[in-house]
């Protein structure tokens, strides 16, 4: 359910920003997820400093956001990630993974670097080889990955 439609556009880049506040459907409150339209491409983005995907119902959800808005692509912060996300012994990176393969997203993480070290290093490593999940430290390098082809 969509509570707040925000269009923003900026003349000066080729950018337009449809800004939509939702209602979760676990009754925690109000999500703040971006639609980017840039060079051709749209993605949903995630609000920096606010948990999005604390659950596989939310991931779920997520992608079928996307699929409401015409994307198949999502950038994503380290706060929009559930803690145990960088945990790989909990299971939930795989689990979040797995929902976004299956249903074909691209997605870019914008992790701090004292995230990534030991086995999730590793793990960060392996994944940024593959065309569906990719770990980055600046959001300009993962929106570009995310808008090219």
């Amino acid at each position: 359910m969509y509570v707040l439609v925000r269009i923003d556009f900026r003349p000066n880049e080729s950018v337009l920003v449809v800004r939509h506040s939702t209602l979760k459907r676990t009754g925690e409150g109000r999500v703040n997820v971006q639609i980017v339209r840039d060079k051709g491409r749209v993605y949903a983005k995630g609000t920096r400093g606010q948990p999005l995907l604390n659950n596989e119902r939310d991931v779920l959800d997520l992608i079928s956001f996307c699929g409401e808005h015409d994307t198949d692509r999502v950038l994503l912060f380290s706060e929009n990630l559930p803690d145990t996300f960088f945990d790989l012994k909990s299971g939930e990176a795989g689990m979040i993974l797995q929902k976004f393969v299956n249903y074909r997203m691209k997605v870019a993480a914008i992790l701090p670097p004292s995230l990534i070290r030991g086995k999730f290093g590793d793990f960060a490593l392996e994944t940024n080889r593959g065309v569906r999940f990719r770990i980055f430290q600046r959001q300009d390098e993962a929106e570009r990955w995310l808008v090219a082809d």
